[in-house]
């Protein structure tokens, strides 16, 4: 960043979490973070991009989560929500 640059904070997303048998280390740093943001006043977004193989493959094939082959819907329905809860956190929705 530049010196004279000033950023607004949106939030923070939880993103490549694991949905079950979460890492000790997981844990410990996600809780880290949330005490990080409150300290400085920032939001930690509700909704989270939790692991799923689907992304890569999205990569792979050139394609969005909501396009990518394979992809569960229920992966599909938690990005979904990620982007609509940070659209409106930036004012675009």
């Amino acid at each position: 960043m530049h010196e004279n640059q000033q950023l607004d904070m949106g939030g923070i997303i939880f993103n490549n979490k694991r949905r079950s048998k979460t890492p000790r280390e997981q844990k410990t740093s996600c809780n880290e973070v949330k005490k990080t943001a409150r300290k400085h006043g920032w939001r930690v977004f509700e909704n989270i991009a939790y692991h799923s193989d689907s992304f890569a493959a999205g990569s792979r094939e050139g394609k969005p989560i909501f396009q990518t082959s394979y992809a569960r819907d229920y992966v599909k329905y938690e990005f979904y929500g990620v982007a609509k809860e940070f659209l409106r956190e930036v004012g675009f929705e």
